[in-house]
């Protein structure tokens, strides 16, 4: 089961990803390209290898002064993937993943065609159209020392600087005898350094760090950064991780340490604060979560960024401030009460599902749901799906991928607000409910592989 808490990654801060301005091509395909595209081509990985390494590739970027962070996925095993960022107006930060636990680091400019060939799963970058420096695209991959593994905690801090300290030099010494562009230097460099700090938390010393550290807009574009900035805060307002899950602390007082303080540039300010606030929902009542909505939106300049609290994160005043509705909205943002939806097919068996697009328990049940909906459907039984995502893109890119009938796919809104979903302690899923004649008959229902479901369904089907 996967419990409902909010997961918030050290270097991927899920709750700012989204989707990607993208096009997929075939590699014959690409003309119309415009001078600010970006486009990617992906070279088949033809080594004889096992199928351990026989994993897609995860390409994360974000653009430079922009918090925000965009996958691509492409399968390294097809003959040739190609995918195009459409107007990109400013310099993007490269993170891609690879064997698993690796990663490499480039910058990009809008006009760049990049080309991936792998061996093994490792990354070959060459660029095309514009000059690079001899180790601009090959740092992470060939003259980068490994991380150690396996240190003796009493050792950890000093081994682990002493591995920073020896590539920070050879950044230097490459950037020095002009091997590495200033670009690609300083995110090398800063990549390297605020990752040291994260790693060596407990033992760094963040009472004397440069103020300078807490106004690199530019870097916000680096996970590393951005979780240097939450280590930090927690710090300074003297807060704690919970014993049982290291990534959830007080967020609200983090927030107020935040909005208070005068260390922060705005951009840096910005960020934090808005990662806070989506950290709340659904760890605070909706009332004390629109008193720090109304605080954000008195200190946040950027329109688009309040629009996305509403629009995405549904912070704000999207839900009107609706007491114990439990709403739910399809994918053209209409709102809906689930008990409408109850009544409006109470003449059919409703079998609903709660999911998410993270909850890989959840997605592994869709086959067994579809083999489960091809075989009641000409029988009055009614497959619906409610996602409990907390971001819009993440439910509409995961619904598409599985292919649910957006007719019958709804994301609740207010979840866990309302009183629906505490009477029924919805607090993990998947989890499967049944109505029948408009009132719920069964709110902890087999899930769609257990041969039960069909005993349950049937059973109400000779009822009706």
């Amino acid at each position: 089961m996967c419990k409902l808490f909010l997961i918030l990654f050290f270097s991927l801060f899920l709750q700012s990803c989204k989707n990607t301005n993208e096009q997929i091509y075939s590699d014959s395909n690409i003309s119309n390209l415009k001078a600010k595209d970006i486009v990617f081509i992906f070279n088949k990985d033809s080594s004889n290898i096992s199928t351990s390494y026989l994993v897609p590739t995860k390409i994360k970027y974000s653009k430079y002064n922009d918090f925000h962070e965009y996958f691509i996925e492409v399968d390294r095993y097809k003959e040739i993937d190609t995918v195009v960022l459409n107007n990109i107006n400013t310099k993007i930060c490269i993170k891609h993943f690879f064997n698993k636990l690796d990663a490499s680091y480039y910058v990009f400019m809008p006009g760049d065609t990049i080309i991936f060939n792998y061996t093994k799963g490792i990354p070959h970058v060459t660029l095309k159209g514009r000059n690079t420096k001899k180790s601009d695209l090959s740092f992470w991959i060939k003259e980068k020392t490994s991380e150690p593994n396996d240190i003796n905690s009493q050792k950890k801090y000093e081994t682990h600087k002493i591995y920073t300290e020896n590539n920070l030099k050879k950044l230097d010494s490459l950037f020095k005898t002009k091997s590495l562009s200033e670009d690609q230097y300083l995110l090398n460099r800063n990549q390297l350094y605020y990752y040291h700090i994260n790693v060596n938390k407990d033992m760094f010393d963040f009472e004397n760090i440069d103020i300078s550290d807490l106004k690199k807009d530019e870097y916000l574009c680096l996970g590393s950064y951005k979780y240097f900035v939450e280590n930090y805060v927690l710090y300074k307002a003297k807060l704690e991780v919970d014993k049982n899950d290291s990534f959830k602390f007080d967020f609200q007082k983090a927030f107020d340490y935040t909005y208070a303080s005068n260390e922060f540039s705005y951009s840096v300010k910005e960020f934090f604060l808005f990662r806070m606030l989506v950290s709340m929902k659904g760890n605070l009542p909706k009332k004390v979560l629109d008193s720090y909505y109304e605080k954000f939106k008195l200190f946040c300049k950027n329109q688009s960024v309040l629009k996305e609290l509403n629009d995405i994160y549904f912070i704000g005043d999207f839900i009107n401030h609706v007491e114990n509705k439990t709403l739910v909205i399809t994918k053209f943002r209409d709102k809906i009460e689930l008990i409408d939806i109850v009544q409006k097919n109470k003449d059919s068996i409703i079998y609903i599902d709660f999911w998410a697009s993270w909850c890989a328990p959840c997605r592994a049940s869709f086959p067994a749901s579809k083999k489960l909906h091809k075989k009641y459907k000409d029988k009055p039984v009614k497959f619906i799906y409610v996602s409990v995502d907390k971001d819009f893109d993440a439910w509409q890119k995961a619904s598409i991928k599985e292919a649910l009938d957006y007719k019958n796919s709804f994301l609740a809104i207010n979840y866990p607000e309302t009183n629906f979903y505490e009477e029924n302690q919805l607090k993990s899923i998947p989890r499967y409910m049944i109505f029948y004649k408009g009132k719920l008959v069964n709110n902890n229902a087999p899930n769609p592989s257990n041969f039960e479901i069909e005993k349950e369904l049937d059973k109400y089907l000779l009822k009706n």
